[in-house]
This record gives structure tokens, C-alpha cells and sequence, in this order.
């Protein structure tokens, strides 16, 4: 029989992570699961973490380092989701981790060691997939556990309500 105990979520806030976490937190609801939010950020390409921002602009505000702003900012936003899906009766952890997303993501869930890993994925084809690349699918082709993947439904932001497993399905 098979059973979940515990599911792997990767969130970069888009609407195809949205949709995972939310259709991760039903299958999480219906097999009593855990759900652990996994947010990798990454630092832009030329800037280092120690680089001065000062993302609400005005000059009485001391700018900080922007990877200790790009981490906070990550953690709030995981955090108030991560809420909303606890709402469902399930038990949600949040990690965030600074670091390359498809690394980050195959050493947490070989650390976690979940049942599944539960992601969205942009559906991106042609150039844009050959240039961009695909986080889901690397990921899909080096985890060591099953790996679900959702992809956007096209033109919709609210997702949570349509994103329950029986929907995604079809």
C-alpha cells in the first residue's frame, strides 16, 4: 500500500510553485502527511552577499546586505505561506537555503529523505527551455525519490482553489 508520510515542496513563489505547494498540501491532507516548503534563493549573477541595497528607497533608511535581505524576504514570504497551507490540517516545516536550486533541492531531499518531491514547472519549450533550462527537470533526473511535477495553468494567478489533486489530474 502505498503510503506518505512526509512530501518535499521547492516554492520560488511563481504560480506553477503555488499551484504544487497548494495541490501538495491536499495529498499531504488526505494521507496525513508532512510538508516541508524548501525556498533556495540564489545571489544575482555579479553581486556578492555582502553587496548594500536599500530595497525600500529614501535616504533615512541604512541599506543592508542583499543577501540578508533577499534571505529575509524569502523566509517572510514562505512563512505566510506555509500558514495558509497549515490551515488544511496538516503539519508545514519551511526551510530556506542560499545556494544552486537544483543542488540545493536534491541535498535537502536526500537529507529529508521525503516520500516525493512536489514542484511546479513553467512549461517552458524551445529556446526559452534550451537557454533557461529546466530546475524540474534536473531535478526529476537526479532525485532519488519520485518527484511530481505540476505545470501552470496558463493565465491564472489564483491557483489555490483550483489546485487540488483531483484537478491537477485532468
Amino acid at each position: 500500500m502505498l503510503q506518505i508520510r512526509n512530501l518535499l515542496v521547492p516554492v520560488d513563489f511563481s504560480s506553477c510553485s503555488t499551484r504544487a505547494a497548494c495541490w501538495a498540501a491536499d495529498l499531504a491532507a488526505r494521507f496525513g502527511a508532512e510538508l516541508t516548503l524548501l525556498h533556495v534563493t540564489e545571489m544575482p549573477r555579479g553581486l556578492d552577499r555582502a553587496t548594500l541595497v536599500n530595497p525600500v528607497g529614501g535616504s533615512d533608511i541604512p541599506p543592508v546586505p542583499i543577501g540578508e535581505w533577499i534571505s529575509d524576504s524569502g523566509r517572510e514570504r514562505v512563512r505566510r505561506l506555509a500558514e495558509s497551507l497549515s490551515s488544511r490540517g496538516i503539519q508545514v516545516g519551511v526551510r530556506v537555503v542560499e545556494g544552486p536550486a537544483v543542488r540545493t533541492i536534491l541535498e535537502t531531499a536526500d537529507e529529508l529523505k521525503p516520500d516525493a518531491i512536489v514542484m511546479g514547472t513553467h512549461g517552458r519549450k524551445g529556446f526559452a527551455h534550451a537557454f533557461m533550462g529546466s530546475v524540474a527537470e534536473r531535478v526529476v533526473r537526479s532525485a532519488t525519490c519520485p518527484v511530481i511535477t505540476l505545470k501552470a495553468e496558463e493565465g491564472t494567478d489564483e491557483l489555490a482553489d483550483k489546485a487540488s489533486p483531483s484537478r491537477a489530474a485532468s
